[in-house]
């Protein structure tokens, strides 16, 4: 069985993976839920999911989104003649941006530039 700390080193990977080729893990539209679930795994393992709730709803409310529309959607109602990669970019600053605040490391043995 794996300890929390394995578990969050592989969540973390997983995150990272995400950040260098999101497509290869969901659709362009499916990449902001994705990336809440994992953040949400990884806060759970390392017992900062309070923390991760709080500023995963201040990051919500500062783009005006509710997580259940999401930031994509978000994104396509301000701005409709943007192309889906402006759209996935935007998104994975956002998220970029939750990772830093929380923590989530970027290296470690899971990490996609060392496998």
């Amino acid at each position: 069985m794996l300890s929390s700390d394995q578990i969050a080193d592989r969540v973390a990977g997983q995150i990272y993976s995400v950040y260098s080729r999101p497509l290869i893990h969901a659709p362009h539209n499916g990449v902001d839920h994705l990336l809440y679930a994992y953040h949400w795994v990884w806060s759970s393992a390392t017992e900062c999911d309070f923390q991760f709730s709080e500023i995963a709803k201040s990051m919500y409310a500062e783009h005006n989104s509710a997580h259940s529309v999401g930031l994509w959607q978000r994104f396509w109602l301000e701005n409709p003649d943007a192309s889906d990669d402006d759209g996935l970019a935007y998104v994975l600053s956002c998220w970029r941006d939750i990772s830093d605040k929380i923590g989530v490391p970027d290296d470690g043995p899971h990490h996609p530039k060392r496998l």
